[in-house]
């Protein structure tokens, strides 16, 4: 399996830096044919080297896919779970 066939998880396994990460992700993505536009691109750089990242544009420019590098750069650097979660009231 190479990086643009492997699942979002192992290419996290598999990477050691901030650059790995970011390569393997932009890799991933282009192999599904959501090529990474530059504002994508720009907040993918970020959110693997650690920086906190607001990313304001329209619908349908993919801040969701951004959502999943920043999942992918936890996962990278070890975390178990990157979202907050919920606490059930009764």
């Amino acid at each position: 399996m190479n990086a643009t066939t492997a699942p979002l998880a192992g290419i996290a396994a598999g990477a050691g830096d901030a650059e790995a990460v970011l390569d393997g992700f932009i890799a991933w993505s282009a192999g599904r044919g959501m090529p990474l536009y530059p504002a994508q691109e720009e907040a993918v750089l970020a959110l693997v080297s650690g920086e906190h990242v607001v990313l304001s544009t329209p619908t349908g420019t993919g801040k969701s896919l951004v959502a999943a590098a920043a999942h992918l750069a936890a996962l990278a650097e070890g975390a178990a779970a990157s979202t907050p979660r919920r606490s059930r009231r009764s």
